[in-house]
């Protein structure tokens, strides 16, 4: 029977012919969902696009979504063709019939395709001659990506293959919802890992620090008072040893706070700046810093908002990453340095891995030098994790960058490929508002702390739990003709004073102190005896709220290792 006589105009051929139409309809239709509730995730893509094209009987199928890093782009998922699982490619969606499936939905080239679309330039030998596409949505309804079927044949029956291309698709936005939300759930749980492992490293380092710090103060104070006795005998030799020594312990005393910063991130005293302006004023004092065969390049953005930070903190951080980026460099190689206004989205920070999104003031150190691995990525920003060589770092750095950034509630966009090089992408939020400690360090050195100094008069009570570091304030106190006592722990300063009142002019407590804080005593002693004054001691001043101080009678607060200069100032300001 020819063609034209099924076509015939008599009723009972007609009715016939849409009768079967629609059982193979039908038949197709049930094939489809089959497919798709039989396939699993392992070999999903390709057992769908197997039953897809056998179905409706073309060549080819692919799935393809949006390329992560750039939407002009798409990648394919899986690709079948002529019978055979082929390689995935990417393409540009630009210009393609790709390109109208994803912003019209559903679409359908039954012939002569090449007169519409040139298609990817890997598909020009294949001459298609027909194309149907349907959109993969998100649970928004926002269109992520197509599944689409491809033949050297024309299509016919558009409204088949809709409904055909419609259960696959529903079946792949499913199984892509899924992966993104095991792709969520795998980056809260490493999220809440990475900073579950941050806040125990910043407990130990900071645990660390503290007692360090405590070592510190009575090391270097019985630095300065050998330098005082050692004066008197006018010996050369035994000036140099002390200074040497002094300038060890200033070394020391930089690294505790480099770990204070990591583990507390010690605030310091932020104002609004230009933040392009200031690294471009930083840029000479970098040149003397790394190498001359380090080319260093500085791009600045106009019109770059303001910024509320401290200036030397953000001075520690560009520094930090402009040496790491030298380092990795080696002998040759640039450093590019790059402040601008960036809108931030998809992103995660390296340090406490949460996503990033929103406007921030960017400062980029980019190198061209030997990149990271990703085990090296994971562990960035450890305290003291290292992959310089013995005696060329000492891990803190990008711990300090951590500290500082996060501290000024900004983030750290690490992005790094071995042997390509890296890029750190600091986030510096607009308009950010962070109070700080003015208060900076004195002079402390041999030389300043050698000096002669007037004798004092008074009464002070000395408090801290450490007693290498009580007696040693009391003895300073003692050479400098001041009446000093020391007792361990607030219960005791506490006992001392109910007992006689008036013996004391002044109180000094260490702050960090077991069952009683130096604040906590100051606020007793302020029942006791209003108008008391107490100075405090402390690695952590910047943690201490203002109003409490003076609610308290608390008058200064000193930061450990105490200065010495600093502490005979606020004595005399006090006594």
């Amino acid at each position: 029977m020819s063609a034209e006589l099924i076509s015939s105009d008599r009723p009972d051929v007609s009715v016939i012919t849409d009768i079967a139409r629609l059982r193979r309809l039908e038949e197709s239709l049930t094939r489809a969902a089959l497919a798709v509730s039989e396939s699993d995730s392992e070999t999903l893509y390709n057992d769908l696009l197997n039953s897809l094209t056998s179905i409706l009987g073309v060549e080819g199928a692919f799935i393809a979504v949006y390329d992560p890093n750039d939407d002009a782009h798409m990648n394919m998922l899986a690709l079948r063709l002529d019978g055979k699982v082929r390689e995935n490619l990417g393409y540009p969606r630009k210009g393609t019939a790709c390109e109208e499936v994803l912003e019209r939905g559903f679409r359908i080239y039954p012939s002569r395709l090449s007169e519409h679309f040139a298609g990817p330039a890997e598909y020009a030998y294949l001459a298609l001659e027909s194309y149907a596409g349907y959109p993969l949505v998100n649970a928004a309804g926002h269109a992520i990506g197509l599944i689409s079927v491809v033949s050297r044949r024309p299509l016919t029956e558009p409204e088949f293959i809709e409904s055909v291309l419609r259960i696959f698709a529903v079946r792949v936005d499913a199984e892509l919802g899924r992966l993104a939300a095991e792709e969520r759930r795998i980056r809260l749980e490493d999220q809440l890992r990475q900073a579950q492992k941050m806040e125990a490293i910043g407990q130990l380092t900071g645990g660390i620090a503290h007692d360090f710090n405590n070592l510190l103060t009575s090391i270097m104070g019985y630095l300065a008072l050998s330098v005082e006795r050692e004066t008197a005998i006018a010996d050369p030799v035994l000036s140099g040893y002390l200074a040497q020594a002094h300038r060890s312990c200033e070394r020391a005393r930089d690294l505790v706070r480099q770990m204070l910063m990591f583990s507390r991130g010690q605030r310091g005293s932020p104002r609004a700046i230009e933040l392009g302006r200031l690294v471009t004023e930083l840029l000479e004092t970098l040149r003397h810093t790394i190498p001359a065969t380090t080319e260093l390049l500085l791009e600045t953005s106009p019109d770059v908002p303001l910024v509320s930070a401290d200036p030397l903190q953000v001075e520690q951080v560009l520094l930090n990453l402009c040496i790491n980026a030298s380092d990795a460099v080696g002998e040759a190689g640039t450093v590019r340095i790059s402040v601008k206004h960036a809108e931030v989205h998809g992103h995660f920070c390296g340090g406490c891995r949460a996503g990033v999104e929103g406007k921030f003031v960017e400062m980029c150190v980019e190198d061209d030098g030997q990149g990271m691995t990703p085990e090296v990525l994971a562990r960035l920003f450890e305290p003291f994790f290292s992959t310089k060589e013995t005696g060329k770092g000492t891990g803190m750095g990008l711990a300090m960058v951590h500290g500082i950034v996060h501290e000024h509630r900004g983030h750290v966009i690490v992005e790094s490929v071995a042997g390509r090089g890296s890029r750190f992408r600091v986030l510096w939020p607009l308009g950010s508002r962070v109070e700080g400690d003015a208060s900076g360090l004195l002079d402390d050195s041999p030389a300043a702390t050698g000096r002669a100094r007037p004798r004092m008069q008074g009464s002070v009570l000395i408090v801290d739990d450490e007693a290498t570091v009580g007696e040693f304030m009391r003895e300073l106190l003692t050479n400098w003709g001041i009446e000093a006592t020391f007792v361990k722990g607030g219960q005791a300063a506490l006992d001392l004073v109910a007992a006689d009142s008036q013996r004391f002019d002044l109180v000094i407590s260490d702050q960090t102190m077991p069952r009683m804080t130096g604040l906590a005593l100051a606020r007793r002693l302020h029942e006791i005896l209003p108008g008391l004054p107490v100075i405090l001691y402390t690695g952590y001043s910047d943690k201490l709220d203002d109003a409490a101080l003076r609610a308290a009678g608390v008058g200064t607060v000193l930061r450990k290792p105490v200065d010495l200069r600093t502490l005979e100032t606020a004595l005399a300001a006090t006594l």
